[in-house]
Order: C-alpha cells, then sequence, then structure tokens
C-alpha cells in the first residue's frame, strides 16, 4: 500500500546514538535499529526485538521531507526505555557528579566510576559504565519525574582508575552535584566553576 495510507509520526519519535557510531530510533519507548538505506537516502529501520521476539515492526525513516512511518506494528510491550518506577537500585542523588569539560562532552561520574549516556525515554535518562564493552553491567538512571538518580545493584567488574577522573576534571569548566537543564532534568545544585589545565 501507499506510504499516504499510514501516519506520519517523525514528530513524535528521537533519534538517539546506537553506541557504535550510528544512530536508533525511540518511539514511544521502542527501539528501532538501522537495518538497510536505499538509494534515495530513506532509512528502514527494524524493531530491536526482531531477533529475540521475532518482532516484525519496521519503521521509514525520510530525514530530507520529514517523514516517519510505522510499517508494521509491534505485537510485545516496549523494551527501549527503562521503568523508573521498576528500577531496584540505590538513591545516590547526593553523591553523583555531572561533569562537562572543555569541549562540551558531559558524563557522570560516581565513587570515581565514569558513566556515559546510553539512552532515554519520556520518564527517564539512562547511563552505562565506560567500560560497557567489557562486559560492565553497572547503571545509573534518571527519573526525569522526581528528579532522582539510582544506580542498579550490580557492582563493577573492574576497579576504579583515577587517572580518568583526574584527566577529566583538569579539562572541567564545570562540575554539579546534579544534573541542570540537562535534556529536560532540573533540579537545585551546587554549581562549582573549574580551572581546566590549559589556563592553568
Amino acid at each position: 500500500s501507499s506510504d499516504s495510507s499510514y501516519l506520519n509520526i517523525y514528530d513524535e519519535i528521537q533519534i538517539i546514538p546506537s553506541g557504535r557510531g550510528g544512530t536508533c530510533i525511540l518511539h514511544n519507548d521502542y527501539k528501532f535499529t538501522l537495518h538497510i538505506t536505499n538509494n534515495d537516502g530513506i532509512c528502514y529501520y527494524r524493531c530491536k526485538a526482531h531477533k529475540k521476539k521475532k518482532c516484525q515492526a519496521r519503521l521509514k525513516y525520510d530525514e530530507s521531507n520529514g517523514i516517519a512511518i510505522l510499517l508494521k506494528d509491534h505485537d510485545h510491550s516496549p523494551e527501549a526505555g527503562i521503568d523508573p518506577d521498576s528500577f531496584v537500585g540505590t538513591d545516590i542523588t547526593d553523591d553523583i557528579e555531572m561533569v562537562t569539560n572543555n569541549k562540551g562532552s558531559t558524563v557522570v561520574f560516581y565513587n570515581g566510576f565514569k558513566y556515559l549516556k546510553s539512552g532515554e525515554s519520556k520518564t527517564s535518562l539512562q547511563y552505562r559504565c565506560v567500560l560497557y564493552m567489557k562486559k560492565c553491567r553497572s547503571r545509573i538512571i534518571f527519573n526525569r519525574e522526581n528528579k532522582t538518580a539510582m544506580k542498579n545493584e550490580i557492582g563493577h567488574n573492574h576497579d576504579v582508575d583515577p587517572h580518568s577522573y583526574d584527566s577529566f576534571m583538569s579539562s572541567a569548566v564545570e562540575t554539579q552535584r546534579f544534573v541542570k537543564n540537562v535534556t529536560g532534568m532540573k533540579r537545585k545544585s551546587k554549581m562549582i566553576t573549574c580551572v581546566s589545565a590549559t589556563e592553568k
């Protein structure tokens, strides 16, 4: 059937990093991964659960024309986003630091461990340990609604690298005890201005 018979959901989707240099699409907490791009630059994404759950949901994405079409719906509940209400962990809201360096990069530090942003949904922001490629499963989730930060109960499978924190802080221009005006999160925070190594 023609595309005119489908609803354009372009304004409802989010484009997020895939962690491999590419992008994923998030729609209603379902995550789509890129499957193929044709010669006209039109991308076809498929549900992340296409292998695990045999989901046949597909999405056509035409950025140049502002079109995103769900070609087939899902037959399972969403699993792309993390539900902050069901997330089991420890409240670390007052113990984390979100640091931005002079290149504009922002990371989260907790107990010396560094976390990078891995995803988001309407209700949460998710960060994972920087060594996730080495199978470290430590995660932090920010609840957009009650402005709290929770860490899962899984510990790191490696030691703290003190050089990682010192190196990043040497080029830090701003650090705060919690996220403030970052991707929709708002909370009063203690601001500390750091002098970068190049300014010393």
